[in-house]
């Protein structure tokens, strides 16, 4: 499927693939990586290579139910913080695949396995996250103490995308020199929302060709979709 001229019947295609992502799978770590696998595998570019040259899903997760691993990078990141509580909530690279082998295994991640939200000020200091949120229509908040009730306040407005149209110089996407600029990013595309825990999901697509915002706003109906097969495997997240 070429990425820059998806239709309204692909996008009922891809959406449909990731809710039957319940199936045969044991865990959400599970849904989280044949989701990434899907969409890197089936978005093609203009000269029919591959769209993204990286895509990832997110969670965020109590850090007293992440596996010792994941707690010991974790907190590895809080300098200045003897032992964070057990409630902290942490955003999780529960999938990934891309053009590297090291993007194929959210275990080789360098600097995204778990990320401390230990507090507001620390979600925006990474953008991408704190704009992330906005544009899901959240605030950091909602993020570090995240209410269920919340969401059913919302209606409409707990799916939406994440759209930065140019990677390139832009304050939205940090990692400039060492990604953006050597994998040609153009675009950003994400798009999730919230499982009956309050903890967010959210699938990052980076591209290497330019989107419209039209193609964007096509993605928030599949956030319905992968959260049908999230859902599914939310009492458990980890293989």
């Amino acid at each position: 499927m070429k990425f820059s001229t998806l239709t309204l019947g692909e996008m009922v295609q891809i959406g449909a693939r990731l809710r039957n992502l319940k199936t045969g799978t044991t865990c959400l770590e599970d849904v989280a990586t044949g989701a990434c696998q899907y969409l890197y595998r089936n978005l093609s570019g203009d000269q029919n290579q591959r769209a993204c040259p990286l895509v990832r899903f997110f969670i965020t997760h109590p850090y007293g139910q992440l596996p010792l691993d994941l707690q010991d990078f974790a907190r590895a990141a809080l300098h200045d913080v003897e032992e964070p509580s057990l409630g902290m909530r942490c955003l999780v690279l529960l999938g990934t695949a891309g053009d590297l082998p090291e993007w194929n295994s959210r275990a080789h991640s360098n600097g995204h396995k778990a990320i401390p939200l230990v507090s507001e000020e620390a979600v925006k200091s990474f953008p991408m996250i704190s704009n992330l949120a906005n544009q899901f229509g959240l605030e950091g908040k909602n993020l570090i103490h995240p209410s269920p009730d919340f969401f059913l306040d919302q209606a409409g407005r707990s799916f939406n995308v994440f759209y930065v149209p140019t990677a390139l110089d832009s304050p939205l996407i940090p990692a400039q020199q060492n990604f953006v600029v050597p994998h040609n990013i153009q675009s950003v595309i994400g798009f999730g929302g919230p499982l009956p825990s309050g903890d967010i999901f959210a699938m990052i697509l980076f591209t290497r060709i330019v989107l419209s915002h039209d193609i964007a706003e096509l993605f928030k109906p599949v956030s319905l979709s992968l959260k049908l097969a999230a859902i599914e495997h939310s009492d458990r997240i980890f293989a």
